[in-house]
C-alpha cells in the first residue's frame, strides 16, 4: 500500500451555484474529498469535513500510542496498562475485549485496507 497524501490537509468551504455552499478538501493542490452533490445535513457535513483532515493525525496518533506504549513488568510477566493483560513474552498479548490496545490496531488495519 502506498502513503497516504502529504500533509497538511485543509478544509476548504466555497459558495456554491444557487446559494449551495459545499466543502472540499485539500491537501495542496489536490482534491481529497468535496460532498458538491450532497443532500445530507450541513453540521454532519461540517463534522465529516473535520474528521477527514484529522485523519492522518489520528492515524499517527494510533501508530505512536502503540508504539509508546508502556507496558510494565510484575514479577515475571509483561502487563498491559490498559487491559492488565499478562504475558511472558513482550508484546505478544492475548488483549482482553474492550482493550485500546485492540481499537487501536483495528483502526490502524482499517486505515492500511488490510484486515
Amino acid at each position: 500500500m502506498s502513503e497516504h497524501t502529504a500533509l497538511p490537509w485543509k478544509m476548504v468551504i466555497h459558495a456554491g451555484i444557487g446559494g449551495t455552499d459545499y466543502i472540499q478538501i485539500l491537501a495542496g493542490s489536490w482534491d481529497i474529498a468535496h460532498n458538491r452533490h450532497s443532500t445530507r445535513d450541513w453540521e454532519e457535513e461540517l463534522a465529516n469535513a473535520h474528521l477527514i483532515i484529522a485523519a492522518p493525525n489520528l492515524f499517527a496518533a494510533c501508530e505512536r500510542l502503540l508504539m509508546d506504549c508502556n507496558l510494565f513488568r510484575r514479577g515475571g510477566y509483561w502487563i498491559c496498562p490498559f487491559c492488565q493483560a499478562e504475558c511472558a513474552a513482550e508484546f505478544n498479548f492475548a488483549h482482553k475485549d474492550g482493550c485500546p490496545v485492540l481499537a487501536a490496531r483495528a483502526a490502524i488495519a482499517k486505515a492500511k485496507g488490510t484486515p
